[in-house]
């Protein structure tokens, strides 16, 4: 475009491959996006700058210039990595134009609504249920324990996003019930290569009801922002399996403490502050680790209410323990059920321990405890792993 004047030239709009409108489908891009240039007077003396302005200091890439040619046409990459933090949220694009380090002149802008996932398409994962396999329904007879659950790399997975998931149900009494299975877990680079693996605690299975729904919700916040409060969210597949209680199953609860999910279990008066208790992971190995930080941490360390219990019934609790140090104060931990309460045990040597203590329900409804009977934070380190309650 010639410009025969020192006014500066409003140059047309850039377009952007594969794009509708004012809206792009990200699962179009999944490779990266290319914003485009196309005009009828270009010139080799003329260097192009395009600029990719999105919501978050991350969305927004150096893009290298390039000379113009006599095609009339240039092609600007934007990385798949841009793409996925903006999906949900309306970017804007220009370019710049210069000859011999004079500026020409600017184009329009370009703004585009990186449209979110539709939830239904094909590449659009959702949780996989190992138990129900692709069948309609999970039927709780054929195994006894936790369900395995498993979730493919969903498009545009990074480092740094924010996962969810949550399971819901209805229970007998026709009442909602809901198990969080990730909160806001922050992906790490394992997660972006292997997906996710994780169990659905039997101890909320068996509270639904025969022939009732289990939705299996899965919640993504590509921007990283830590809340589902703020908007956009993207929901991948909903997944529905029908629940089959055919026969009365025995009562299990394991929490294996995977993708900081504590199952339910809430910190007791030992823990004074996040870093006295610190959900670790190596490889597939993922582990409570008490740190006893605030140098005080003798008391509750660990407790949840359970229902439904019989009451005659013998359970078992357990729980494997392995000490974190070598030296200073050895741990010494309790097991409680309701009234009911278990020697105190050292734990002297590194060497990993099921401590488990048999106990008879007294009520329907109980309150399982794991205490710390050392304050200090000289030495006193361990770990914990698989909390299991079952009965016997």
């Amino acid at each position: 475009m010639a410009n025969t004047s020192n006014a500066q030239i409003e140059y047309p709009v850039p377009s952007v491959e594969h794009a509708q409108g004012p809206t792009l489908n990200p699962l179009l891009v999944r490779g990266g996006a290319k914003a485009v240039i196309e005009l009828d007077d270009m010139f080799p003396s003329e260097t192009y700058t395009v600029y990719f302005k999105g919501p978050l200091a991350e969305a927004n890439p150096v893009i290298a210039p390039q000379q113009g040619n006599h095609s009339g046409r240039l092609e600007f990459f934007i990385p798949p990595e841009v793409i996925g933090l903006c999906i949900g949220y309306t970017v804007h694009i220009f370019y710049t134009v210069q000859r011999g380090g004079v500026f020409l002149g600017q184009s329009r802008e370009l703004d585009l609504t990186i449209m979110p996932l539709s939830p239904s398409d094909v590449d659009v994962p959702g949780v996989y249920l190992i138990e129900a396999g692709m069948g309609e329904n999970l039927d709780l007879a054929t195994f006894s324990r936790n369900a395995n659950a498993t979730l493919d790399p969903y498009p545009f997975i990074a480092a740094g996003q924010r996962v969810s998931c949550r399971a819901e149900g209805t229970d007998e009494n026709r009442e909602s019930v809901s198990l969080e299975v990730m909160n806001l877990y922050e992906v790490k680079p394992y997660e972006v290569t292997n997906g996710f693996q994780f169990q659905i605690s039997r101890y909320f299975l068996n509270q639904l009801a025969n022939w009732s729904s289990l939705d299996m919700h899965v919640l993504v916040k590509y921007d990283k922002f830590p809340s589902l409060n703020v908007e956009p969210v993207q929901e991948l597949r909903v997944v529905t399996k029908g629940i089959r209680q055919s026969t009365c199953c025995a009562f299990f609860d394991g929490t294996d403490f995977a993708f900081e999910n504590l199952n339910g279990w809430k910190k007791g008066s030992a823990i004074k502050v996040p870093e006295d208790l610190i959900i670790q992971r190596h490889g597939d190995d993922w582990y409570a680790h008490f740190y006893t930080y605030t140098n005080n941490s003798d008391g509750v360390l660990l407790e949840k209410a359970f229902s439904r219990l019989v009451v005659g019934q013998r359970y078992e609790f357990k729980v494997s323990v392995q000490r974190a140090n070598s030296s200073y104060a050895v741990p010494e931990l309790s097991l409680s059920a309701g009234e009911f309460t278990s020697a105190v045990t050292a734990f002297p040597d590194r060497t990993q321990v099921d401590f488990k203590f048999p106990f008879t329900a007294s009520s329907r409804d109980m309150t399982l405890k794991i205490h710390s009977h050392v304050a200090t934070g000289r030495g006193n380190d361990f770990n914990l792993r698989n909390i299991e309650v079952m009965s016997v």
